[in-house]
């Protein structure tokens, strides 16, 4: 092969791989509104969600039976925030950590 062909070669694939980035974005734009993974043949674009972060001081503080007093039985170096949500039986607010993500494999 020479410099010429090896040139084109290049720019062919150069080519090839814009069409399947566009490809790509679209199939995970879809993905991403049906919200769960698709699979056909042996290719699928796997859904992940993001995690979840509990606030459990916000819990556990907005309960009404939260004390200044609990915070020195959850007290470890920090306050157990977890522990005392779990004992008053609080519901701790969330937050989503990232967001979700598509991957888009071959088997």
């Amino acid at each position: 092969m020479d410099s010429s062909e090896l040139a084109k070669l290049l720019l062919e694939w150069e080519e090839l791989e814009k069409q399947q980035a566009i490809i790509a974005e679209a199939v995970e734009k879809e993905v991403l509104k049906l919200g769960k993974t698709f699979r056909v043949g042996n290719v699928s674009a796997s859904y992940t969600n993001p995690r979840k972060k509990y606030d459990y001081e916000t819990g556990a503080m907005e309960h009404p039976h939260y004390t200044e007093e609990l915070n020195k039985h959850y007290e470890k170096v920090t306050i157990d925030w977890r522990g005392m949500c779990k004992e008053l039986g609080a519901k701790a607010p969330y937050e989503m950590q990232g967001e979700p993500k598509v991957t888009i494999k071959i088997k």
